[in-house]
């Protein structure tokens, strides 16, 4: 009877856990690394944000009624992926451990390090969070970005630096 009650709690366990990960929050209003960078500027058409025109590393900033959107992009991978998604926003009267609670609280998780004014996420899809705030505490800011994209990024940067050197 005790193994069974004990198998039971863990299959419990175990299946409640798996569907708190497969609902945990892994984008940043609605933004997410990995999306190519033409469906990113086509949501944000759709969410009426104002933006400015792309830098020449591909790097977009959008204004919205919340925040500043920037998105980073691998323009150097296919479909020119967003490794980033950067939101900067005032944090009016919010304490900084009330933004970490509010963060913890959308994302379902506490976070895996947290210091003086900053704290850090890992998402269950790979992506990572980090949650910056001014000392002074007008703003804060939060990355969300994909550690994966950006080596595959600098891998190509890099294979492409070397097909590129002068063969003697």
């Amino acid at each position: 009877m005790l193994r069974l009650t004990l198998t039971i709690s863990i299959a419990l366990a175990v299946s409640t856990t798996t569907a708190v990960l497969a609902q945990s929050k892994t984008d940043l209003f609605g933004f997410s690394p990995g999306v190519p960078v033409a469906l990113a500027k086509e949501m944000v058409q759709q969410k009426q944000m104002t933006c400015e025109p792309p830098q020449s590393d591909g790097t977009l900033t959008c204004n919205g009624n919340m925040g500043d959107i920037r998105f980073f992009v691998a323009q150097n991978l296919p479909n020119s992926p967003v490794t980033d998604v950067d939101f900067n926003w005032y944090r009016r009267d919010a304490s900084f451990e009330q933004v970490v609670a509010n963060v913890s609280e959308q994302y379902g998780q506490q976070p895996v390090k947290k210091k003086v004014f900053t704290a850090s996420w890992a998402l269950p899809n790979g992506s990572a969070l980090d949650l910056f705030c001014d000392p002074q505490g007008n703003s804060c800011g939060l990355q969300l970005s994909s550690p994966t994209l950006k080596d595959q990024a600098k891998a190509a940067s890099a294979a492409k630096a070397s097909k590129d050197q002068p063969k003697f």
